[in-house]
């Protein structure tokens, strides 16, 4: 016996291949982790008005927020206006690849150093983000810096 294939057969075979195909995509892509920039994004972005409020202040500031790696853990010299006085806010870890290795830690700072400590063990190798928001005297700042962790 021998099999013949005609035009019907051809056409069924290759629909048969190509909706496989799709099927195999589709399959792919829904298997593929989803990374947003936030989980929250949309009531930051109705928030973001006051951010950029918090960001032309901290432009009109003399000093900017200075990053860098000591050892076990991240520096970080918030700016202030004044010698002393109290600050109060956090600072995100933020990590561009990965928002589940992203960080907050909330800091008071009364005295004049004005240093908050940051522990690298969670933290991977690669691209960080620090962004510090804070109040002072009623007033909001929002800056941000880069660095890179070696681990």
């Amino acid at each position: 016996m021998k099999l013949k294939i005609n035009w019907g057969w051809g056409i069924v075979i290759f629909l048969l291949i190509f909706v496989g195909s799709i099927a195999w995509r589709i399959y792919i892509a829904s298997q593929q982790k989803l990374n947003l920039v936030t989980p929250d994004y949309y009531p930051k972005g109705i928030a973001y008005e006051e951010e950029i409020i918090k960001k032309a202040n901290y432009e009109a500031l003399n000093q900017r927020l200075i990053v860098h790696q000591k050892g076990k853990y991240v520096e970080v010299l918030i700016p202030s206006t004044k010698k002393a006085g109290k600050l109060q806010g956090h600072i995100l870890v933020y990590r561009p690849s990965d928002f589940e290795d992203d960080s907050i830690f909330q800091f008071e700072l009364l005295d004049t150093n004005r240093l908050f400590q940051i522990p690298t063990n969670f933290m991977k190798r690669g691209l960080y983000y620090i962004k510090a928001d804070w109040n002072e005297d009623s007033l909001g700042f929002y800056g941000e810096e880069s660095i890179y962790i070696n681990k």
